[in-house]
């Protein structure tokens, strides 16, 4: 039997989960990567195979510009295997090293294209280059977006940490990172997040909690919460609506600029989900 505190101490480093069935089958698509998977969890997915390809195309793009060998980066990453495992939990305990180190480089290799080409706009590929080009830019790009916030379908963002100083021959600090991460889901308008994150769902979760400059006079939704036989009690949208109350979108990107004014309730809403 485990020894209780080391699996204590595996659970908390572990911060990608599995979606329950019970959750995930009200909506399967809502909680699928629709065109390319991160990671374990949904790499076997039938109809996003094709863009393995294009993952293996672009990690060859990137270790060319580079300049660097791959042994680099399976040194970088071979450092941290355990935990890179540790943040699945027990989702990669079938998967050998060699496999998993190369599903990391490979996707941790093609995140990074994507990044550098939204922020760099790199040239090395052809103008009708199905991901990396104007009209994979128009069509491709957002449902890359999407596939990124997916829970199931996240890298650990010690991957990039990894493969960046490799690339770039230096240390990259986390702040860059987040920086080149939020600049692709809000371009020209991203908040700074400095501190480290796991993934890039919890930098954008993060994002979305900073503070924002607002007079509005915030609404605590745990004035609308009561307890009835010791069961927290949330009322629904619906109930709210039926009580006369109405509902706008806020005007800043916060989760946290909630206000309630004029029985107008005032709160974020994200077009990712």
């Amino acid at each position: 039997m485990d020894n209780p505190d080391k699996m204590d101490k595996q659970w908390m480093k572990r911060s990608i989960y599995n979606i329950p069935a019970s959750v995930s089958d009200l909506n399967k698509q809502a909680y699928r990567p629709q065109v390319v998977s991160f990671g374990p969890f949904c790499v076997y997915d039938c109809y996003i195979r094709p863009t393995q390809a294009h993952k293996h195309r672009a990690a060859v793009h990137f270790l060319r510009r580079s300049g660097k060998p791959i042994s680099l980066l399976v040194e970088s990453l071979a450092e941290a295997v355990d935990d890179l495992k540790e943040s699945y939990g027990y989702g990669v305990n079938d998967w050998s090293q060699y496999n998993l180190l190369e599903m990391m480089i490979v996707d941790g290799c093609f995140m990074l294209e994507i990044l550098h080409f939204n922020s760099d706009g790199l040239n090395d590929y052809g103008p009708d280059d199905p991901i990396f080009s104007k009209h994979g830019k128009l069509f491709i790009m957002p449902y890359i977006r999407r596939d990124m916030l997916v829970p199931e379908n996240q890298l650990p963002m010690l991957v990039l940490e990894r493969l960046l100083p490799v690339e770039r021959g230096a240390e990259t600090s986390a702040e860059y990172i987040n920086k080149l991460i939020l600049n692709f889901f809000f371009p020209n308008t991203a908040i700074p997040v400095r501190e480290k994150c796991v993934h890039v769902l919890d930098l954008y979760r993060r994002s979305l909690l900073q503070p924002q400059a607002s007079e509005k006079t915030h609404y605590s939704i745990s004035e609308d919460v009561h307890k009835d036989h010791d069961n927290v009690y949330i009322r629904s949208a619906t109930e709210l609506n039926l009580a006369g109350i109405q509902f706008q979108k806020s005007e800043t990107r916060c989760l946290d600029d909630i206000s309630f004014q004029g029985f107008i309730l005032s709160l974020r809403l994200s077009k990712y989900f």
